[in-house]
């Protein structure tokens, strides 16, 4: 779609975000600005598609769920990272939204995710992974998630 187009898009569209229209086809979009250089621009709308799109209400979810494909969009992105490609091993960071997960894996390890300072802030000014090693990139991989161990964001008010 044009950015520039207004009002109306589709049957079942409740609201759009830039190209971010809470459907399959757009999934991706908030998480390409990571690939082009600027993470700050993915944690910026990832925040925000959270907040204002997705909702604790009977119409919180935008589009038809489609098998849960929204519904686990808005929950990879509560957490901080997604799966842009699926084909892939990687999951690129964003703007969590809890200050705590834990995920129990199917190999009896539990991986963590913590934030820090996440009510007030979305931007990452830190990313430690297992035993607070700084991460110097915006992307974790499978086999780490998998590994066990804690992500943790540190989060603040402007881009680093």
């Amino acid at each position: 779609m044009s950015p520039c187009e207004e009002g109306y898009k589709y049957v079942g569209t409740v609201g759009t975000i830039g190209q971010y229209a809470g459907n399959q086809p757009s999934h991706h979009v908030a998480y390409l600005y990571s690939y082009s250089g600027e993470p700050w621009k993915t944690q910026y709308y990832t925040c925000l598609i959270c907040e204002n799109i997705y909702k604790a209400d009977p119409e919180g979810c935008p589009e038809n769920d489609d098998m849960g494909s929204m519904s686990s969009w808005y929950n990879f992105s509560s957490m901080g990272f997604y799966p842009v490609t699926p084909c892939s091993n990687t999951y690129v960071l964003g703007s969590p939204v809890f200050n705590e997960v834990d995920i129990k894996l199917d190999n009896g390890k539990t991986f963590q995710v913590k934030t820090f300072e996440q009510l007030k802030n979305k931007y990452l000014c830190a990313v430690g992974f297992i035993k607070r090693k700084e991460l110097n990139r915006n992307w974790i991989t499978h086999d780490e998630i998998m590994n066990g161990g804690v992500l943790e964001f540190e989060m603040g008010k402007e881009p680093p």
